[in-house]
């Protein structure tokens, strides 16, 4: 990212320079320069996967020139690197790559604008926060972790570490169906006693605040069986209304309770008018009708090299599983032959599992009741549900 370092200090600034101006945001830091290193590194990751193409064919083509100083492949990509100290260098790279220029400095300014809102709605929020969630007046962040995609010019998603070791969920954007759902659940639990847990959810127009769920695991076997038997009742309760994308990003297991995390799908609908005209048509819309739609179960394929399968199901995900694609990687990082290259996707980590070791022992009978009760229960209060 050097030679964009210049536009990034602007931004930087930028960015300190607006929290200055908001009242009490500086008491949730330890230093001025945690401020912006919290959200710098993150976008950092993220910028780099979007510039480097362009850097490596321009060190590799200064190699081929000739144009590099140094006496092995890694003093000149640090020749390459040092080149970017200077003004001129940095404004040439630029004037080379426009479309990249102009990508970055939006990039960055919708970080900055996406940084300082969190900033403020932290502030704001904050005896609601610590009311909620429990939290001590002097807390102070120990880190901020985007989660996810980003969405609405830069926002995302953001894991809130503290200084004490509690964790909390910041969501850009009105999430008062996470609180619906949460009474839905409380609504189920009096009626056939399931006794799914209650996540703790704050709302506001614009955002919202959520309790950060630990991937727990079990310990015993009637807790597993307990895990199961409510995620067949949330598969039940999804799919009566119309949820899907509930894969393993989406669920965390939560000791012997399987939660969902994001409620983005409740009541989908296919906008698509969808025509059966062959076979395959008419599977593909008794699949789409069916539980498997949620995502909960298991639908595995083959991985790349076709020796093992690759499940992003809320029930089939777990760690280091080898994806039926490539992704974007980089050969020789720190030498002047540098390259991008491909290489098999893969699930680095997961927080879908109760047990990492009971993913070949799963009381499906446990599933199958859970969904039944749920189903049966949804039934008989279909009038009230339509009242």
């Amino acid at each position: 990212v050097n030679p964009f370092q210049q536009i990034i200090t602007f931004f930087c600034n930028k960015l300190q320079n607006k929290a200055r101006t908001q009242n009490g945001i500086n008491n949730f830091f330890s230093s001025d320069a945690d401020l912006v290193n919290f959200f710098l590194e993150p976008l950092l990751q993220r910028f780099e996967y979007n510039v480097r193409r362009a850097v490596v064919l321009e060190v590799n083509s200064l190699r081929l020139r000739g144009m590099l100083d140094g006496d092995n492949p890694s003093e000149r990509f640090k020749s390459f690197s040092r080149s970017f100290e200077d003004h001129k260098a940095r404004i040439k790279f630029l004037k080379k790559y426009p479309v990249l220029a102009r990508y970055a400095v939006k990039e960055l300014s919708l970080w900055c604008d996406a940084s300082t809102e969190f900033l403020t709605n932290l502030s704001n929020d904050w005896s609601d926060i610590r009311e909620n969630f429990g939290l001590e007046t002097s807390e102070k962040l120990s880190t901020i972790q985007p989660s996810g995609d980003t969405h609405n010019d830069g926002r995302s998603v953001v894991v809130i570490s503290f200084t004490s070791g509690r964790r909390i969920l910041y969501k850009p954007r009105n999430i008062k169906v996470e609180i619906v759902f949460q009474k839905t659940l409380e609504w189920l639990n009096s009626g056939i006693n399931t006794n799914h847990k209650i996540i703790n959810v704050i709302t506001y127009e614009d955002h919202g605040w959520v309790e950060f769920l630990e991937n727990d695991q079990v310990e015993t076997g009637l807790e597993l069986e307990r895990y199961y038997y409510r995620l067949g009742s949330l598969l039940s309760l999804l799919h009566s209304l119309n949820t899907v994308d509930i894969h393993f990003e989406n669920l965390v297991a939560h000791g012997e309770y399987p939660c969902i995390v994001d409620l983005e799908t409740l009541f989908h609908e296919d906008l698509s008018k969808r025509s059966v005209k062959t076979g395959t048509d008419y599977v593909r819309m008794t699949i789409d009708e069916s539980v498997l739609s949620v995502g909960i179960l298991p639908q595995p394929s083959k991985s790349l090299d076709e020796n093992s399968a690759f499940d992003i199901s809320a029930i089939g995900a777990s760690e280091n599983q080898v994806a039926p694609y490539n992704v974007v990687g980089i050969d020789n990082f720190g030498r002047d032959d540098i390259k991008i290259t491909n290489i098999p996707g893969w699930i680095p980590s997961v927080h879908n599992q109760p047990n990492d070791s009971t993913i070949t022992k799963i009381p499906l009978s446990k599933i199958i009741e859970g969904y039944s009760d749920t189903y049966d229960f949804i039934l008989r209060e279909r009038d009230f549900l339509l009242s």
